[in-house]
């Protein structure tokens, strides 16, 4: 055989032997599997709240699974890996180092708290895997320019805007002023900044600040703080607080008949849990303000948004709120990555979540309009909503897209004296 035969024949050994490891590898990864990394508190202070992020991570997955896994990989089926922070920065560091060194996953979602978030997207962009950011709200945990981070969900900056543009809609139809405000926050990285960016305001609208108080995560006793509030005497009181300082602050803050004027204002987190409304009776959050991370009334407007609130309390037992929802829009927004990238190579993850547009489908249902991060890895499109308690129930007043029909605020804050009674717990 002359030597250009015997080139020819072992180029067409060669091809085979590549055509066969192609088919090979197609076959594998149709009938593959995907692992991705869900990091929540599921112990800890932030524990109820971790445990509803991880629960609708899983329903999602299970969703997107039943209905044929990733088709941009031939169908290949998403795989969760938990792992649990215990609300603590130093373990969610380890775990994320354990999740994204030894478990390999393609991707991570997670990890709610600031504090447990903020190092956690050094030790992805380290590992250089990327990381969908759900829950966390410190600013600048999208504006070191990191490649590999990408968040969903609101910035403090955000959330801070939300409740200060409402308010002050809300003082002006009923002609009133806001002259004197407080600050009770979670001494953590959330509230630390959710605090700081709300004094900055307040300093810049001629607000008088009365009183700003933190509270460290476990604190038994606010009787303390409960006693400064009452001398200051804010017109307006905002709280930032996880679900069991939350908890107890507000049956103090009851007990003690506290009543600015324009109320308490919690800045989601414990208010947005609801673990918290089964633990206080209605007659102690009647009246107050929160801002959700997500559309609240969004399961009475859409209907797809309602059959899931409903699966959401038939499969766990407890009322779908934001961060069941968190957990579920991160997993869809995940496939639309995968589905995008159709690979599971980093750079190419990184590449098709810096490009993704989703404007329809279930991971738009925090009430988005859209899914688009900005060259800082921020969802731009993202936002809340205020709500306001009222007879027991959660009444969205702002924005008018998503006002509760007919939903008027009730400005002053009627005195504890003249209050109708609002027996029993609320679902959420």
């Amino acid at each position: 055989m002359s030597a250009k035969r015997k080139g020819l024949a072992i180029l067409c050994v060669l091809l085979l032997v590549v055509a066969t490891l192609w088919v090979g590898t197609a076959a594998a990864q149709k009938g593959g599997t995907v692992k991705i990394g869900g990091l929540w508190p599921l112990s800890g202070g932030a524990s109820t709240i971790g445990t509803e992020e991880r629960d609708g991570m899983q329903y999602a997955i299970d969703e997107i699974n039943n209905a044929g896994g990733i088709k941009a990989l031939g169908g290949a089926k998403l795989v969760a890996v938990f792992a649990d922070t215990q609300s603590k920065p130093d373990v969610a560091v380890s775990q994320a180092d354990r999740l994204l060194g030894k478990e390999k996953v393609a991707m991570l979602l997670g990890a709610y708290r600031s504090a447990d978030t903020f190092p956690v997207t050094d030790v992805a962009e380290r590992y250089g895997i990327p990381m969908l950011s759900q829950g966390a709200v410190k600013n600048e945990i999208t504006e070191r320019h990191y490649k590999n981070v990408f968040r969903i969900n609101n910035k403090a900056a955000y959330d801070v805007n939300e409740m200060t543009t409402s308010l002050e809609l809300f003082a002006k139809e009923k002609k009133l002023q806001v002259k004197t405000i407080g600050f009770v926050y979670d001494s953590s990285d959330w509230g630390a900044d959710t605090a700081k960016i709300m004094r900055e305001y307040a300093k810049k609208a001629g607000w008088n600040e009365v009183l700003v108080e933190p509270v460290t995560s476990g604190q038994t006793d606010m009787s303390p703080i409960i006693l400064k509030i009452k001398r200051a005497n804010p017109d307006v009181l905002f709280v930032a607080l996880y679900t069991p300082e939350h908890i107890l602050f507000n049956k103090v803050y009851a007990a003690n008949k506290i009543n600015p004027k324009f109320g308490l204002w919690s800045v989601g987190a414990g208010s947005e849990d609801p673990a918290f409304y089964k633990a206080v009776p209605n007659s102690m959050t009647e009246y107050m303000f929160v801002q959700d991370d997500w559309d609240t009334g969004g399961p009475a407007r859409a209907a797809w948004i309602g059959k899931l609130g409903k699966a959401c309390k038939d499969k766990y037992g407890y009322a779908m709120g934001t961060y069941w929802a968190q957990g579920y829009s991160a997993a869809y927004v995940a496939k639309e990555i995968f589905e995008k990238a159709a690979s599971t190579d980093p750079a190419a993850l990184r590449k098709a979540a810096s490009g993704i547009d989703i404007t329809s489908g279930p991971a738009l249902v925090l009430g988005y309009q859209r899914i688009k991060f900005d060259e800082n890895g921020q969802d731009t499109f993202a936002h809340g909503t205020i709500s306001q308690r009222q007879g027991g129930k959660r009444i969205v007043l702002w924005p008018d897209k998503n006002k509760t029909p007919g939903a008027d605020v009730i400005l002053p804050i009627p005195d504890w004296a003249n209050r109708k009674p609002v027996a029993g717990y609320a679902d959420y």
